[in-house]
């Protein structure tokens, strides 16, 4: 994850505002099918587990 990110997602949490989740993450459009398979899936209503 980026600096820059990390630092955005701390300062708008200490406003409690809501934020957007991709701030400074590059995205990728595609017209085809991307495989997904093996993919980790993210559940942003649980907590993360911290090993």
């Amino acid at each position: 994850m980026p600096l820059d990110t990390l630092a955005y997602f701390t300062e708008e949490h200490k406003k409690g505002v809501n934020f957007g989740m991709f701030a400074y993450i590059p995205h990728i459009l595609s017209l085809g099918n991307i495989d997904v398979k093996d993919v980790n899936i993210i559940n942003w209503s649980v907590a993360p587990v911290h090993a």
